[in-house]
């Protein structure tokens, strides 16, 4: 499962609602799943991967950029950047899927396979 938004919070409800802790997200998971995420997506500007940044993507990224994607949406970033760095502050590390340039989303993907696990095992059971 995956979102792309410009909003750290969204990210951490998405890795909530997964069981997933950002401070522990699978990279190697992100990059592995990111471009069939996207080829679902119902949003017609995700579906093309080449708009994947970072260097889970790129062979000569921006420095700091690990997972996002180039959306040409361009927001005010003052109130979701002030919800990084309490968040950093927090955690005492530096946010997983790094920094966001101008017109980028972050890319979060999050596995929910153990979860329907989870679920089938409990239908199953009753």
């Amino acid at each position: 499962m995956g979102l792309a938004s410009s909003h750290p919070a969204a990210c951490l409800a998405l890795a909530k609602r997964a069981h997933v802790s950002m401070r522990k997200l699978d990279l190697n998971y992100v990059q592995t799943n990111a471009r069939k995420i996207l080829q679902t997506s119902t949003a017609n500007y995700l579906k093309d991967d080449s708009i994947l940044r970072g260097r889970l993507f790129q062979a000569d990224p921006v420095e700091g950029v690990v997972s996002s994607v180039f959306t040409s949406f361009y927001v005010d970033r003052k109130e979701p950047f002030a919800t990084l760095r309490t968040w950093e502050d927090l955690h005492d590390m530096k946010w997983p899927l790094g920094d966001l340039l101008e017109g980028h989303e972050y890319f979060c993907v999050v596995p929910i396979a153990g979860r329907l696990r989870l679920v089938n095992e409990l239908l199953q059971s009753l």
